[in-house]
């Protein structure tokens, strides 16, 4: 194993190329081969014309220094078993409330899943994805990758976009979230191929006495909240289930997610779905009503 005091960063950056210029991804694994196989599958990917630029650390404790030295990480690919048991959710915990960073997008990757079931972690630890090590193929690494540091370019364009508190419930939000809808709606159409035509999706948002409908598709559009439930009494009925359960849900054609926020804001996304939903759908959409909730969560702060 290579010195753990010596973290080694990969960027294949050209002459006169900066540092804003690249997303940077850290690798947290105790293991080197995790890192070779990492930056070999993602190497020469781009996104949004930016160049990946890693950082390995290979234990926690190296993690921490490395977040303090490189605040401006975008995406966590993180191990839990490590120095011990908990290594790696002790240092999703000191990400998220030591440094309170929000922005960050941390993947989980293991190989001994019965250390971290996935349930116990999703509701524990403020990560944004759970990943076995042995399921991520080149190819659900490469969407796992480009989803995060789409989410996390989201985050950061929301929270430079900030305007006065009078004016937070305007255009923006919805237009950001009809986004990040439009995007998880093209994500499942690829993983599903093209049998997702006529899915339906409405993302609602309830913010103290607030509801609203923030993103859906055309089916959906131009309705308020309350004209919403008024014209689709068995879909009011569906979300009023989740509500009153505080968790997600299946319905005969799709799925109803919920997600609470720190805040105590409630997210809804309901999904009317024309094929059956696979365990992959389920999950992007899951993470998808996770992300949109932080997202409203930073943005109401």
């Amino acid at each position: 194993m290579m010195d753990a005091k010596k973290p080694m960063k990969f960027a294949q950056k050209t002459k006169g190329e900066s540092i804003k210029d690249t997303w940077k991804v850290l690798i947290v694994d105790d293991e080197e081969s995790v890192h070779t196989i990492t930056n070999a599958v993602l190497n020469g990917i781009t996104f949004d014309h930016k160049k990946l630029e890693f950082i390995s650390a290979y234990s926690g404790t190296q993690a921490r220094e490395l977040m303090q030295e490189n605040p401006d990480i975008a995406l966590i690919l993180l191990d839990v078993v490590m120095e011990n048991d908990n290594a790696g959710l002790e240092f999703v915990d000191y990400v998220r409330n030591d440094l309170e960073n929000k922005m960050v997008r941390i993947v989980l990757r293991t190989g001994q899943p019965g250390y971290a079931p996935e349930k116990e972690v999703i509701d524990q630890y403020d990560i944004n994805d759970y990943k076995e090590k042995t399921e991520l193929t080149a190819q659900k690494l490469y969407t796992t990758v480009i989803t995060s540091l789409r989410n996390f370019k989201d985050l950061i364009d929301l929270q430079n976009q900030k305007i006065p508190v009078e004016k937070k419930q305007n255009s923006m939000m919805y237009e950001f979230s009809q986004t990040a809808l439009e995007k998880l709606i093209t994500t499942m159409k690829e993983s599903c191929e093209g049998k997702c035509e006529g899915i339906e999706i409405v993302v609602c948002e309830f913010v103290k006495e607030n509801k609203m409908i923030l993103a859906s598709t055309e089916s959906y559009k131009g309705l308020d909240y309350e004209g919403f439930i008024a014209k689709y009494p068995d879909i009011q009925e569906a979300i009023e289930k989740a509500l009153e359960l505080k968790s997600s849900i299946s319905i005969e054609k799709g799925m109803v997610s919920y997600y609470e926020d720190e805040s105590g804001n409630e997210n809804i996304v309901y999904v009317n779905s024309p094929k059956h939903l696979t365990q992959n759908d389920i999950q992007l959409i899951e993470m998808f009503s996770f992300n949109i909730s932080s997202a409203i969560e930073l943005y109401y702060k």
